[in-house]
């Protein structure tokens, strides 16, 4: 994000005094699906969550995955590599360039 960008989203954070702002974005143009969706959290203090998640996952679960990383504090780029009832969610590590990271690593929210 840039730097006047990210500069207005923690204004806004504190104007609202909320804790945290929200963002979600789609790759692909409108004539084609969308192939994954990026949920984006901006902290106060200028760190963020991204979630990159595949279009096809079920949107219950990348909602409440993505809410469950927020409460934990979660930070850094993570994708969601599979969901399992109870609310049993599996990540990696995404390395810069929104590359899946040789080395994956579990949480479970």
């Amino acid at each position: 994000m840039a730097a006047a960008a990210a500069a207005r989203v923690k204004s806004s954070i504190a104007d609202q005094r909320a804790w945290a702002a929200i963002r979600v974005e789609g790759q692909g143009s409108r004539k084609d699906a969308v192939s994954t969706i990026r949920l984006v959290c901006h902290y106060p203090d200028s760190t963020e969550l991204l979630l990159q998640v595949n279009s096809t996952a079920p949107t219950t679960d990348m909602c409440h995955a993505f809410l469950d990383l927020i409460i934990d504090g979660e930070r850094g780029s993570l994708e969601m590599l599979h969901s399992e009832p109870g609310n049993q969610y599996s990540f990696g590590r995404l390395t810069i360039g929104i590359e899946r990271s040789a080395k994956a690593e579990s949480f479970v929210a």
